[in-house]
């Protein structure tokens, strides 16, 4: 994540061709329902893409993030979403690396065999952006959980 210079985090969807004023409204309308989440993690798990291999920190309570992504998915209907982010799908995850070096593949794999600590952290700003290279293009702070 140092290398796309952009911190840990959910992605609930992806879009490849979409008005940057749609996301930008379905920001806002999201937004409006959530404060500051925070997300318990207890596992390292990958994806082994055709193009790289991806590892990401597993939430311990999967479904409290699932509230989250229907929202996403109400606030963006009827836009053209990547199949793998589409509810039913979608898995929570929170990206750590999203192109490990293969010559770190045997590390990196060790690491989602291995046992962790339990850590939480508190995710407290929504934002939608455009990658390769990571651009934010609208985002705003989550109100502070009561």
């Amino acid at each position: 994540m140092v290398s796309m210079r952009y911190p840990p985090h959910f992605t609930f969807a992806v879009f490849d061709e979409v008005e940057e004023a749609q996301l930008t409204s379905a920001v806002e309308a999201v937004s409006s329902a959530l404060s500051q989440v925070r997300v318990g993690f207890d596992r390292i798990g990958y994806f082994d893409g055709s193009r790289s291999l991806v590892l990401w920190a597993a939430p311990a309570k999967p479904n409290e993030l699932a509230y989250i992504h229907r929202l996403v998915h109400v606030h963006t209907d009827g836009l053209q979403c990547r199949t793998n982010y589409l509810p039913g799908n979608w898995i929570p995850h929170c990206s750590l690396a999203v192109s490990v070096d293969p010559a770190k593949r045997s590390e990196a794999m060790a690491l989602t065999q291995a046992k962790i600590a339990r850590f939480e952290v508190v995710f407290d700003i929504i934002d939608c952006a455009r990658f390769h290279p990571v651009e934010v293009i609208y985002e705003t702070k989550l109100r502070v959980a009561v």
